[in-house]
């Protein structure tokens, strides 16, 4: 459409592995950034030291703190990026982890599809909030 889209000034995403505070921990105490992984002790974000009682994080956890849709050419190519903001980083990440792995392994990123039912959800919703609040203040 020709819009130009800037980079906000503070991250925006919908994923919650890329908050700093956020972590997923197994009762063994392994930490992942992300639940999806959490279970598979080959790829954890760390661990609980239980003598020292502190958490223990290797530099993995700093792949989806790091992680930016505004760096990723397809992502800054497609229109749907203000509302998907680059939709779930798991693949990238995956990929930059174990960047030796060519092998389709991980899903896939959203397709232009997937975005533009994405998109008209939240407009629908956006409108159908604004006619009941309008609806209900009586204008």
């Amino acid at each position: 459409m020709g819009f130009s889209v800037a980079k906000p000034t503070k991250k925006i995403s919908n994923c919650k592995a890329q908050e700093i505070n956020t972590y997923s921990i197994t009762p063994a105490g392994n930490v992942y950034k992300c639940p999806t992984f959490a279970g598979n002790s080959e790829i954890r974000d760390g661990y609980i030291d239980r003598v020292e009682g502190e958490l223990k994080l290797n530099y993995r956890f700093i792949e989806w703190l790091d992680w930016d849709p505004f760096q990723n050419e397809k992502c800054i190519e497609c229109r749907y990026l203000p509302i998907c903001f680059g939709g779930c980083p798991y693949n990238d990440i995956m990929k930059n982890i174990y960047s030796n792995s060519n092998d389709s392994i991980y899903p896939e990123r959203r397709s232009l599809e997937e975005c533009k039912k994405i998109a008209i959800n939240v407009l629908k919703t956006s409108l159908l909030y604004e006619y009941e609040l309008h609806k209900k203040m009586g204008e």
